[in-house]
């Protein structure tokens, strides 16, 4: 929100990012969001080296883009539903219209794909911050790819 006119574009900006965020993060669903929800991820990726962001973001999900990207799939965005409802396997189920069974199957694979441990604090604490980083890099950055990303190192 803009307290003087002077911030009025910053604020457009902000809130054109978060919309694109929104929209690339959600795609299954209608969503609404505030900007202090968004805050944080936001001003990481802006005051911080981006390169070192995005090295993160590949070490962490590298393998599982690529695999979605090679199989046209779509476990960047069960990974992410997964972490939303903390790891509820209902709700996440349900968000994604699959079965349980559907998406343990998946899940299995994210944590194969990762060799991720998605059961403790710091294992989806990663996983949740390489998720925001890599759909606020896909706004800032829409030309990126995966050979930016340099996967094969």
């Amino acid at each position: 929100m803009a307290g003087h006119v002077k911030d009025l574009a910053k604020s457009y900006q902000d809130a054109c990012h978060i919309g694109e965020f929104i929209r690339l993060a959600y795609p299954t669903e209608s969503r609404a969001s505030y900007f202090e929800e968004l805050e944080s991820v936001m001003m990481l990726l802006k005051g911080t080296n981006q390169e070192e962001m995005i090295d993160f973001c590949r070490n962490t999900l590298g393998k599982l883009i690529e695999y979605d990207q090679l199989n046209q799939g779509n476990l960047i965005i069960t990974l992410k539903s997964y972490l939303d409802y903390n790891g509820n396997l209902q709700q996440t189920a349900d968000n994604l219209h699959l079965s349980i069974a559907g998406l343990r199957y998946r899940m299995e694979k994210i944590e194969s794909i990762c060799k991720a441990d998605l059961k403790t604090g710091a294992g989806r604490f990663k996983y949740q911050l390489a998720t925001a980083v890599y759909f606020a890099i896909q706004i800032i950055n829409k030309d990126l790819t995966l050979t930016d990303w340099n996967l094969s190192q």
